[in-house]
């Protein structure tokens, strides 16, 4: 057999492989692709996410204010209650 054949013979019996290497390096970019954009949705859930846990805690912190202000109005409206009550049994008298 001839070089020049020999060589062809060897050139195609690598050819499924060479095609297999393709393949596989196609794949191997779609898997990164894939996984780029799958990290990137994660990053974008996650910062809603700390940006919704930063509007819950903003929004506890409102809570606390106005349950204060309405503690230290329940207690004025007592105090003045009381003092209406002490008025009308002066005047009374």
């Amino acid at each position: 057999m001839p070089p020049e054949n020999k060589m062809l013979v060897w050139i195609r019996s690598l050819w499924p492989l060479v095609v297999a290497l393709v393949a596989a390096v196609m794949l191997f970019t779609k898997v990164q692709d894939d996984q780029q954009d799958l990290q990137q949705a994660l990053t974008k859930h996650l910062a809603r996410s700390i940006e919704t846990d930063k509007e819950l805690a903003d929004c506890k912190i409102a809570i606390r204010t106005v349950q204060t202000d309405l503690r230290w109005i329940r207690e004025g409206v007592a105090a003045n209650a009381q003092t209406l009550e002490d008025i009308r049994l002066e005047l009374r008298k």
